[in-house]
C-alpha cells in the first residue's frame, strides 16, 4: 500500500481529502496521514520510513508547504509532490521557488474530484 502524508490546516479540506482518495471510482490503496500544520508536517516526513506521495498546502501555520517538498526530497529524492490552495497567488509562488523541480504538481482550490483521483493514481503507478 502506498504511503502519502497531507499537509493541509484546514479541518473541512483535512476531512475531504481521505475522502475523495478512498471512494467509489478510486483504482489505488492509499495510507494517508494527515497533519493540521507545517511543523508536524516536517515532523512526519523527518520520521517517515517510505513515503510515495506528499500532498500540501501552501499557506499554514508555521511555514510554507514548498518548504515541505524541499525537506521531502531531501529524504525522498523522487517522491512526488501535489501543491493546494484557494490562492492563486501562493500557487504562483510555489512554482517561483520549486521551479524546474520535476514531479511537482499544483491544484487551486476547489480541484475537481475526478481529475484529482486520476492525477493520484497517475503519480502512484509511478
Amino acid at each position: 500500500m502506498a504511503k502519502a502524508i497531507y499537509v493541509e490546516d484546514d479541518p473541512g479540506q483535512r476531512r475531504l481529502l481521505p475522502m475523495v482518495l478512498s471512494g467509489k471510482g478510486v483504482d489505488f490503496k492509499l495510507d494517508l496521514a494527515t497533519y493540521e500544520d507545517y511543523n508536524s508536517g516536517a515532523e512526519a516526513i523527518r520520521t517517515a520510513q517510505e513515503l510515495d506521495l506528499l500532498i500540501t498546502d501552501i499557506s499554514m501555520p508555521g511555514g510554507r508547504g514548498y518548504n515541505l517538498i524541499s525537506q521531502a526530497r531531501e529524504r525522498f529524492p523522487n517522491v512526488p509532490a501535489i501543491v493546494l490552495s484557494a490562492d492563486t497567488r501562493d500557487l504562483t509562488e510555489a512554482r517561483k521557488v520549486v521551479n524546474g523541480t520535476e514531479r511537482v504538481f499544483y491544484r487551486e482550490k476547489p480541484y475537481d474530484i475526478r481529475e484529482f483521483r486520476g492525477l493520484v493514481g497517475q503519480l502512484l503507478k509511478g
